[in-house]
């Protein structure tokens, strides 16, 4: 399974609200779930890591965690934010 790195970087706006800064400069508003999701995202760990850690620290079903772990990846991969690697 593809392990997923995070691209970019994280930094806070002037009136402090978290964003994500792609390579291109393009700024991401985002939440301290998105946030924490993103730096988990080290290149060491599957979307299925991330599933069963988020779902652990919840306490929430694996199956409604994959489904928001599966459209945040997919979201920050298009806007490039994150990548699949081998």
């Amino acid at each position: 399974m593809k392990k997923i790195k995070n691209k970019g970087r994280a930094g806070k706006t002037k009136s402090g609200e978290l964003v994500l800064i792609n390579g291109e400069g393009q700024i991401f508003p985002v939440d301290n779930v998105a946030v924490s999701i993103w730096y988990m995202c080290d290149g060491t760990v599957t979307s299925e890591d991330l599933v069963k850690e988020i779902s652990q620290k919840t306490k929430q079903e694996e199956s409604a965690v994959r489904e928001m772990v599966d459209r945040l990846v997919g979201e920050m991969e298009k806007v490039g934010l994150m990548e699949s690697i081998e």
